[in-house]
């Protein structure tokens, strides 16, 4: 078994990624139960899409544990596509001022972006990475 720096980097990053994708079941039960979404924030108005949404996670979850040697592809199309999500959702609102703002930023919206918005980019920073190496 390997046990490099840069070996042991990308183990902790895999487990890192697996551990956030595997929460989502416990962001589910926040959003749920509690009514706190913290996860899928830029969903807010779209619970449908929020359930697809939260099914993807689980299902990227679920395939990093069983194909690990699939969880780069899985994390950089699934980071690419939180990070355009929270651009699209949080672009409006931060670049305009006045009477053309829209809703002020919410506490769970600014959590969920910090989050989701974290992850991404490891997951993002990871693939290309990954593709460098290749």
């Amino acid at each position: 078994m390997e046990t490099t720096p840069a070996f042991m980097q990308r183990a902790l990053v895999n487990k890192l990624l697996f551990g956030y994708y595997a929460a989502t079941f416990a962001f589910v039960a926040l959003d749920v139960g509690l009514h706190v979404n913290v996860r899928l924030a830029f969903l807010e108005g779209a619970p449908g899409w929020r359930a697809v949404y939260y099914g993807i996670c689980i299902a990227c979850a679920a395939l990093m544990h069983w194909r690990p040697d699939l969880s780069v592809v899985i994390g950089g199309v699934e980071g690419v596509v939180t990070i355009t999500a929270l651009i699209l959702s949080f672009a409006p609102r931060a670049m305009t001022t006045g009477d053309l703002m829209g809703a002020p930023i919410s506490v769970e919206e600014m959590v969920n972006f910090l989050i989701s918005g974290g992850f991404a980019y490891i997951s993002w920073w990871r693939g290309m990475a990954a593709l460098r190496q290749r």
